[in-house]
């Protein structure tokens, strides 16, 4: 990256005397801590030879590791680093060790009525995803298509999830609803079922509010509580980075590369046939709407990399810190959604003195911009200048783009923490982690402060041996049962 980009902006503490101060630095290799998009950290991204057959191949987590062509610019060969937001030393660790090592709560209010029209059951499962459990019902009661069961969230298949599903109740096979009991009956195959009940509405996107998160980190280091007392400390002062965890980009970044693939052909290409081709298959694809939004995810990145703290500089565009959804035009858990307020010269001790959140842009042709010779701006023109990616473009595809809060208040997480016994003969320390985050906010930001050992995705190959390891258990145990 050019030396432009490679600058943080820095802002000392508000003093009540004077205005808050701007200094540009320069960002050397040896401020930078590991770990950038991947779990794994620094080391740049294994290329082979260009292949047309696999244009756009990515990792889709069941194959080998998804690799970046050698043409592909360097921004994606060697992206740049996310800093910590504390320089107090990491406790280290492992993740999701077993699926019970990471419990997810998904905070859904209650149906708002109780008429007939769909059963919304909440089930506490593992070793499935949420598109995996809608595909069950949709083959047990032959419906057309799997969003016909209703989720309000995507969650992971290595983890202990409670989740709540709108399942319609009408059998158009049967020619009559469903009942309760039935619905109960089919959702325990699939896991454990807390509630069941008639509603009248289909759950949407987002309806929940937030997820508890309860995650076991293993083996991390001896005596850990002060470390991360220390870390809680320096959190409390600056906040969180909102990061877009490194499950959005697929692996070594090869699904934001596929979306910029994709509207670098859009935008160079002349027959306005293949061109329209192309933004069809961008903007109404499966891959091409991921990608795409993988592609803005890692821009935001970019830009929220360069701010070191949450303080509200001149230029930035800023949101109430009520607002408990990661991007602005989502509303918050009221229904009510933000404002957006430009940040200027004159209203800049005024909206500094108020509750508010910085945000930074998910690129796109619609989304409010900062002015390019302030401060906060000076750093999203640069990255946005370098994606090389035109408004048109973007405009081609339906990528409106939106703003995102950039950080997160630590004491609004309701974090907690204890340190447990470990086994006889064991190492280090395990320590429960506790917390709660607004919908599009990930866990992986909350835990990396406090390892910082580029571990934060977990270990999926123990998860996986876990899995099976599971599954022998069962067989083993369906195996007695018949010749008993």
């Amino acid at each position: 990256m050019q030396s432009s980009v490679d600058s943080v902006i820095t802002t000392a503490p508000p003093q009540p005397e004077s205005n808050t101060t701007v200094e540009l630095k320069e960002l050397t290799t040896s401020d930078r801590p590991p770990a950038a998009f991947s779990p794994t950290s620094t080391s740049t991204v294994p290329t082979k030879p260009r292949d047309d057959r696999d244009k756009y191949k990515e990792d889709d987590g069941r194959h080998e590791p998804g690799w970046l062509p050698a043409d592909a610019p360097s921004f994606f060969i060697s992206p740049p680093s996310l800093p910590y937001i504390s320089s107090d030393e990491g406790i280290g660790g492992h993740l999701k060790t077993t699926a019970s090592d990471f419990v997810v709560l998904e905070n859904t209010p209650p149906p708002p009525d109780d008429k007939p029209g769909y059963i919304w059951a909440t089930i506490r499962r593992s070793g499935r995803t949420t598109l995996e459990v809608q595909e069950h019902f949709k083959t047990s009661l032959n419906l057309k298509d799997h969003k016909e069961v209703g989720v309000s969230g995507l969650k992971d298949k290595h983890a202990t999830t409670t989740q709540t599903f709108s399942i319609p109740s009408f059998s158009s096979s049967e020619k009559r609803h469903l009942t309760v009991e039935e619905v109960t009956s089919l959702s325990s195959a699939v896991g454990e079922v807390l509630t069941c009940v008639p509603c009248s509405k289909k759950l949407r996107r987002n309806f929940h509010h937030s997820n508890t998160f309860t995650i076991t980190l293993r083996s991390a280091c001896p005596n850990p509580a002060p470390k991360i007392q220390s870390i809680i400390k320096s959190l409390e002062e600056t906040g969180i980075r909102n990061y877009y965890g490194p499950q959005r980009f697929g692996s070594h970044l090869s699904g934001a590369y596929t979306g910029y693939k994709m509207l670098k052909e859009i935008q160079d290409c002349k027959n306005k046939k293949q061109r329209k081709k192309a933004s069809w298959n961008a903007k109404k694809s499966v891959k091409g709407v991921f990608s795409v939004q993988a592609w803005q995810s890692m821009l935001f990145n970019c830009i929220l990399a360069k701010r070191l703290r949450g303080d509200i500089l001149i230029g930035d565009i800023a949101v109430p810190s009520s607002s408990t959804s990661s991007e602005p035009g989502a509303g918050d858990r009221n229904g009510a959604k933000p404002t957006e307020t430009r940040v200027t010269g004159k209203n800049f001790e005024e909206i500094r003195l108020t509750d508010v959140s910085m945000t930074c842009p998910l690129p796109g042709s619609r989304q409010l911009k900062c002015y390019p010779n302030t401060p906060a701006g000076k750093v999203e023109s640069d990255i946005l200048k370098m994606s090389d990616i035109t408004e048109q473009t973007l405009t081609e595809v339906d990528a409106w783009g939106s703003r995102r809060v950039g950080f997160l208040k630590f004491e609004d997480l309701n974090f907690s923490f204890e340190v447990l016994e470990i086994e006889e003969g064991g190492w280090g320390s395990d320590v429960k982690f506790s917390f709660t985050l607004g919908t599009g906010q990930y866990a992986t930001n909350v835990l990396r402060e406090f390892m910082k050992n580029g571990n934060e995705e977990g270990d999926a190959r123990e998860v996986k041996k876990e899995e099976k390891k599971r599954k022998r258990e069962e067989e083993k145990d369906t195996a007695n049962a018949k010749k008993t």
